[in-house]
């Protein structure tokens, strides 16, 4: 039974998670008049104990809601209606409506299919700064610009998303307001706010140089605007000729490209560009895509991706280990209606059989079954049992190994070579030399995880099909990450405390940089520098509705590891001598939906004409009642 809730005159079949956040997440709904999609932003309200938590939580919507009815542009997502007493679920919580952006976020496209061209950064970049300038002329400031922030309509159009951090800093006539609140993403934030000095609306424009730069690039100019970050302290010297050297080992830009970037990223607020000063660049004013060739390039750069990864993930492998291999072979052979679950392929009958031994009539059955599967366990059917802890028994089942079922069992070392083989015969896909019972049997537990539908509205363009189990996945991601050698630094964990499963892997890798040194005499010398990097990749699991298959989806937490990002998330979907989820991906693509989408214009929302005066009475009788 699905969940409804009401919102202003409008009711809403709430449909699954786009996306998770804070206390917040998004989902989509469906208008129980027109059927027509949009986007719920809910920020639960029932799990803050704290009376200040709660407050700060409805400043932020406060803000955000009087930021966002100011704001009618083609390139900022619509707040279309809200409600600061809204049940959803049986839970207290604040809903917005909000157009829907099917078409997934710029950080997606600029991670998984590599970096722009010129006239497609241009293209998408004098979207960002029209938006900008609409938002600037109107006293708003965004305060958390960033490429996850920037989504795609069903036409491409860039959206400019989440006013949870913005600000209101002219009203009227009135003197412009300072800011001094550091807030904001690390990478993106401007030197001023890291310096806890009072800032402008010039920190947007720093943030949308960090943009472009990625946009060009497919990597950040550097880690943080601060003195000890060696590019940004090139930047802040004006050292340029450095700074490009650096960059230009791995990527290269235009001259007009240089330039916008560096009156961009200007460590000066005052040297720094305005939006007017953005669009007189030449790199503004030089050749770019049209809407048409723009929608052209992004569908076509998701179906090459694809096609070299369908290419790439044929090639046969060189080695696998056993278990690999068998499921890779039973991939060919399973109805396709059927799930690979991890506690299915690794079940082991003698295992089970260990496991439910209760006495010792039952143990004289398991030995007079091994003596009849192997002519050389003839003298087991003989043993006499008594003299067997049958407390110890059970334990075979899952960790023991060749001496431990020597001393448990009393048999000799030949015999027990010979159970533990068979112990490690999955039933369903034949022995296994690299079984691995300790895992095997924490993971087993992860199959029964109920995984939420897949949305076609959660757009990411890289997802993948897979009948794989939520413990498989797990799994093929473990042994990925110790075959590569990492797993002494990165690790995996499984997260389900949220909507979403999420296979989360976090650690650090040693990173070396060739970065140009002026020596005395003015000549240039490329020595190496290493910075360690914090990794850190979610892999979000759905069910798909239409089939048995799950659906996996990739994302980036850390922007400077975009690099070491794309290597091992096209590793681990491609490359089937390391990893054991490109044997187990499904070849039909995931599909994005084109159904109906509400749009500003058709929609009645009174509750957008009442004042800003209006919205605070509301939040205070919110406050009281909490």
């Amino acid at each position: 039974m699905s969940v409804v809730i009401q919102v202003g005159k409008r009711q809403y079949d709430v449909g699954p998670t786009l996306g998770v956040g804070g206390f917040s997440e998004v989902k989509r709904g469906i208008d129980k008049n027109t059927g027509k999609r949009v986007a719920l932003k809910i920020t639960y309200t029932d799990g803050i104990t704290s009376q200040r938590e709660m407050n700060n939580q409805l400043r932020s919507v406060q803000k955000e809601i009087k930021s966002m009815k100011k704001l009618n542009h083609q390139n900022i997502v619509r707040l279309l209606g809200y409600d600061l007493k809204c049940v959803v679920d049986g839970k207290n919580a604040i809903v917005m409506v909000q157009e829907l952006a099917p078409k997934g976020e710029l950080f997606d496209y600029l991670m998984h299919t590599q970096k722009f061209d010129q006239p497609t950064a241009i293209a998408v970049f004098k979207q960002l700064v029209n938006a900008l300038g609409f938002i600037h002329s109107k006293g708003i400031a965004h305060r958390d610009l960033k490429p996850e922030n920037l989504l795609f309509d069903k036409d491409y159009n860039l959206k400019i998303v989440d006013f949870g951090f913005s600000y209101i800093y002219q009203k009227g006539d009135n003197p412009r307001t300072m800011m001094r609140t550091e807030l904001g993403t690390k990478g993106y934030m401007a030197p001023e706010i890291l310096d806890h000095s009072k800032y402008t609306e010039k920190a947007d424009i720093f943030a949308a140089g960090v943009i472009l730069f990625i946009c060009l690039a497919g990597f950040p100019p550097f880690q943080d605007a601060q003195t000890n970050d060696w590019w940004f302290d090139k930047l802040q010297k004006k050292k340029y000729r450095l700074f490009w050297m650096a960059h230009e080992r791995t990527a290269s830009f235009s001259p007009e490209a240089k330039n916008i970037l560096q009156d961009m990223l200007a460590a000066k607020p005052d040297e720094r560009l305005d939006v007017e000063g953005i669009k007189a660049t030449v790199f503004m004013n030089s050749p770019h895509h049209d809407k048409t060739a723009l929608r052209a390039e992004l569908d076509g750069r998701k179906a090459e991706v694809d096609r070299q990864k369908a290419e790439d993930r044929a090639k046969e492998a060189v080695t696998r280990d056993t278990f690999q291999e068998a499921v890779a072979n039973y991939m060919l052979e399973r109805n396709p209606d059927e799930r690979l679950e991890l506690k299915n392929l690794v079940q082991s009958n003698l295992r089970t059989k260990f496991k439910n031994v209760e006495n010792a009539a039952g143990l004289k059955a398991v030995f007079v079954d091994l003596a009849d599967s192997n002519q050389r366990l003839q003298r087991l059917a003989n043993l006499d049992v008594n003299e067997i802890v049958l407390d110890n028994v059970p334990s075979l089942s899952c960790t023991m190994r060749q001496k431990d079922i020597e001393k448990v069992l009393g048999v000799t070392e030949r015999e027990a070579k010979d159970i533990l083989k068979e112990l490690d015969t999955s039933s369903v896909i034949g022995h296994i030399e690299d079984y691995d019972p300790s895992l095997f049997q924490k993971l087993q537990d992860v199959d029964d995880i109920v995984v939420p539908a897949f949305d076609p509205y959660y757009y990411k363009t890289q997802a993948y099909k897979t009948p794989a189990s939520l413990g498989l996945l797990v799994y093929a991601v473990q042994k990925y990450l110790i075959k590569k050698g990492f797993s002494e630094t990165v690790k995996v964990s499984m997260e389900t405390k949220t909507h979403v499963p999420t296979i989360k892997i976090t650690g650090a890798l040693d990173k070396t940089y060739e970065i140009p040194v002026e020596n005395d005499e003015g000549e240039i010398e490329f020595h190496e520098a290493s910075m360690e990097a914090p990794l850190a990749m979610n892999l979000c699991v759905f069910s798909d509705p239409d089939s048995v298959n799950n659906i996996i989806t990739f994302s980036n937490g850390n922007v400077q590891t975009m690099a070491e990002f794309k290597e091992i998330e096209h590793e681990l979907t491609t490359n089937r001598e390391y990893s054991l989820l490109a044997s187990i991906l499904a070849e039909d693509p995931v599909v994005n939906s084109e159904t109906e989408l509400f749009n500003a214009q058709e929609y009645d929302a009174t509750l957008l004409t009442e004042t800003d005066e209006a919205l605070d009475k509301l939040v205070a009788e919110v406050v009281e009642e909490n």
